[in-house]
């Protein structure tokens, strides 16, 4: 926005207190006035229009921006300065678009460079520290952020990697970072001149630990080390020699399959090229055995139809990448090979209806999603096909009345933001009997909580308040004799039957107690 006003001041006609023409298609130098006398603007005209160098001044006689026409067009650098004469910008154009770099400066400090291809933001724009050290590059693709950008310290290393896609930044991996102590920690990465991974791996309290990977300008992995605190591990099988292996067409001289093994066995990615070079086929080992099978794309990104299996080499899921993302319609197996789960995807986000399936093919559950997140009308089966569990989602988040089956009994309530909210009631399944009412707010028990024998009669009684238990609870046999009442203060029980208790007595004491006091009455009788 800022580079786009200071344009306008190019083309715009600043107010004048003089003006000239000229006829013909010669330059005539001309001059503009403030209504102090003070110069405005400087250059040429031809038939009446700027043309070639101009210079804008403000109205304290400090230059304000010079550049160059072609053709009454903005050509080459255009340079901006503010009231105190300290640079502001650097914009290069050509045809009257920009183009080439752009740069923005703060109290005559470079800040950043843009690149430009025809008014489009294109190219790498870089952010500096205040020392004029590189602080931050962003790749652009047709004005919108696109590809591998990186964080840097003010010694040069790289710090952070930035993963961008469509204009958004979808992933963050910080490297190369000291802790307080000044301690390497986690993984650090060295690259080649290209920016392709050079050596990688983790460090812990300034210590090699963990794999260690070197690798070819190229990308060709050259060796992998295993450190333990400190220390390589000579020898170790799993960091054993890679091998890749290359086919090459005879006809063309092209490389028609490159992949890596390791011990003989087939390891990492393994990809397929037609004679122009195009992936058309990619494969995913880990020690001889195929985890995934598809396209992969020399950025590393799924595309196109995939396929995972299980280590037996049976099918695991199947279904569609775009860009690392999935999408379109998924299916995920059982070992047998029957059905699992199966829904579909939008740029890497679950949407639309979900199906899960026991193996003996009855429905699971199915479930509503938008953008990732469950959304709409959710129902959970047993495997008779009784329903276990209905309710709807809005956002991920439980809401709305829900009917749930847990064990030998029936709760129903509502839920609100994924809380139980309001007042709820179970049910003995057996015969469709009240065994339980409370209230819930924010999905901490709040109120009177009643619960019943089949019967019908009440098996215990008290309020909660937060989630704990407060006052009086009363608890009474099936023919509805109260056998004891305990006092609670915030949740620790303090009298039974209106006696203060001794530390350490607890319910089942008292009833134990009261059923053998009860017990010596009737054999006295």
């Amino acid at each position: 926005m800022l580079l786009r006003t200071l344009a306008l001041i190019l083309i715009a006609v600043i107010p004048l207190s003089s003006f000239s023409q000229t006829a013909g298609d010669s330059l005539k130098p001309t001059r503009y006035y403030y209504e102090n006398g003070q110069v405005s603007s400087e250059g040429s005209l031809r038939n009446g229009k700027p043309d070639a160098y101009w210079k804008s001044y403000y109205r304290n006689g400090v230059l304000k921006a010079e550049g160059n026409r072609q053709n009454f067009e903005l050509d080459g650098p255009w340079i901006f300065y503010d009231r105190e004469g300290i640079r502001t910008s650097e914009i290069n154009y050509k045809s009257g678009k920009k183009n080439g770099p752009s740069k923005l400066y703060k109290e005559g400090k470079l800040l950043k460079i843009d690149q430009f291809k025809d008014d489009v933001q294109e190219g790498i724009t870089r952010f500096f520290y205040p020392d004029s050290s590189l602080q931050k590059e962003v790749p652009y693709v047709e004005g919108k952020m696109e590809g591998m950008g990186y964080e840097y310290a003010q010694d040069g290393r790289v710090i952070t990697l930035l993963t961008f896609k469509n204009g958004a930044l979808i992933r963050k991996q910080n490297i190369n970072r000291f802790d307080q102590q000044e301690q390497k920690q986690g993984m650090w990465m060295e690259f080649h001149a290209n920016k392709g991974i050079a050596v990688e791996g983790p460090y812990l309290n300034d210590l090699k630990n963990g794999y260690w990977k070197y690798y070819k300008s190229n990308g060709n992995l050259i060796r992998v080390e295993k450190w333990i605190n400190g220390e390589l591990q000579e020898g170790a099988t799993e960091v054993a020699k890679l091998e890749i292996k290359r086919e090459i067409d005879p006809k063309t001289g092209a490389v028609i399959f490159r992949g890596a093994y390791q011990n003989g066995k087939a390891t990492g990615v393994h990809r397929e090229y037609n004679s122009e070079g195009e992936i058309i086929a990619a494969r995913v080992y880990d020690q001889g055995n195929k985890l995934f099978e598809g396209l992969i794309d020399e950025q590393g990104r799924k595309q196109g139809p995939w396929k995972s299996f299980y280590e037996d080499g049976s099918l695991k899921a199947e279904g569609s990448y775009k860009d690392d993302l999935k999408v379109g319609s998924w299916r995920y197996f059982f070992r047998d090979g029957k059905l699992e789960q199966q829904g579909n995807y939008v740029a890497g986000k679950a949407n639309g209806l979900w199906e899960w399936y026991f193996q003996n093919g009855q429905l699971l559950r199915e479930e509503e999603y938008a953008f990732g997140f469950e959304d709409g009308m959710s129902t959970e089966y047993n495997d008779t096909g009784a329903v276990i569990a209905q309710g709807s989602y809005v956002d991920g988040m439980k809401e709305g009345q829900w009917v749930l089956t847990i064990n030998d009994h029936k709760e129903v309530g509502p839920y609100f933001e994924g809380l139980r909210n309001g007042l709820w009631k179970h049910y003995y399944l057996n015969k469709d009997q009240l065994s339980f009412e409370g209230s819930f707010e924010n999905g901490l028990e709040s109120g009177t909580h009643t619960y019943y024998y089949p019967n019908g009669q009440i098996q215990r009684r008290g309020d909660y308040a937060g989630g704990v238990r407060q006052g009086i609870w009363e608890f009474f046999t099936e023919n509805g004799d109260r056998i004891v009442t305990i006092e609670y203060q915030d949740g620790v029980e303090v009298r039974y039957n209106g006696e203060k208790i001794d530390y350490g007595r607890r319910y089942e004491r008292a009833v134990a107690e009261e059923k053998a006091r009860k017990s010596l009455s009737e054999e006295a009788e």
